[in-house]
This record gives structure tokens, C-alpha cells and sequence, in this order.
């Protein structure tokens, strides 16, 4: 389901697949759908979703406040709790069934970001969406350690994601 890959020196990739019970237009209807993207942010101390239309694609924003077990390193650069930030902007379902979409994950008050692509496309079980990334931390000597922790935080983020979305749909 997921990578933690390669510390380029300058940023951490990052890579992870959902696979959802769905076919590919009932996926791309659950990434903006409401009741999902509530599921979606259940685990956060508090949450708030906005799904907006702008030059026809399809943008998610999503702000939660999560409370992370961080090392003391990382802790007094990152702070904690932690209110993440993120930005989908998703082009539309095409006849293949296949959607992409940018993806930006910011860390408030913190100079970490997430920037990377999502693609939806089918796949053996149902729908697949893949995320490929990169984890950036602007903090001399440390931001390679912080990288791998948000890193991993994502990886966490993208199980519960998975097993909300397969809720979601299962209710179908």
C-alpha cells in the first residue's frame, strides 16, 4: 500500500495506493462527496471541508487538526498538534475512467509541504488511487528526520482514507 522513498538531500518521496470496491465514477464521486470527506477527516481533533468548482476542475480543501506522537526533535520545529492543510484540485473522469489531480499538503506555522499527484484509474478490485509525492522540510540539519515523519503521518492519513472510502461506498 505504501513507500517511504528515497531522501534526496533536498526532499523525501512519497508513495501510497487506495484501492477502493468501486468503479472508477463512483470513486470520483466519493473524492468531493460530503458524508465521505467527514469520514475522511473523523479522526482529527477538528475539521473543516470545502469542494469548489474553478475552470472546470473539481477543488477539495481540506483543513484538520491532528495530534501527533512527534520525537522532541521534530516537535519543537513541527509543534503539535498539528493543523494540516491540503489542496486537491482534480481534472474530470475520462472515458477510461481515469482522473488526476494535483495535490498540496502544507503544515500551518511550519515549513513542511507535501506536493505531489493523485491518479484514479481501475484496477482488479474495483478502483485504484494512486499518490506520488515529494515531503519537504525547509529546516537546516532536521528537515530530512521531519520529512520521514510527515511521511509517515501521510502513509497513516491514506490507510484511514482507504478504509473510510470502502465505508463510504459499501453504504451504496
Amino acid at each position: 500500500m505504501d513507500n517511504l522513498g528515497q531522501d534526496r538531500g533536498m526532499s523525501t518521496d512519497i508513495s501510497a495506493q487506495m484501492c477502493f470496491a468501486g468503479n472508477p465514477q463512483q470513486v470520483f464521486t466519493m473524492m468531493s462527496d460530503a458524508r465521505y470527506l467527514a469520514l475522511k477527516c473523523a479522526t482529527a481533533e477538528s475539521s473543516e471541508f470545502t469542494v469548489a468548482t474553478d475552470q472546470g476542475e473539481k477543488v477539495i480543501t481540506i483543513s484538520r487538526i491532528i495530534d501527533v506522537d512527534l520525537p522532541d526533535i521534530a516537535r519543537g520545529f513541527l509543534g503539535t498538534p498539528l493543523t494540516i492543510n491540503e489542496v486537491q484540485r482534480w481534472a474530470a473522469l475520462d472515458g477510461q475512467g481515469c482522473a488526476h489531480a494535483t495535490l498540496t499538503i502544507t503544515v500551518a506555522g511550519a515549513p513542511a509541504e507535501v506536493s505531489g499527484s493523485l491518479t484514479l484509474h481501475p484496477c482488479d478490485v474495483g478502483t485504484c488511487v494512486e499518490l506520488t509525492g515529494k515531503v519537504k522540510v525547509s529546516i537546516p540539519l532536521f528537515g530530512s528526520k521531519a520529512e520521514h515523519i510527515i511521511a509517515q503521518e501521510v502513509q497513516h492519513i491514506i490507510a484511514h482514507e482507504e478504509s473510510a472510502g470502502n465505508e463510504w461506498l459499501a453504504t451504496l
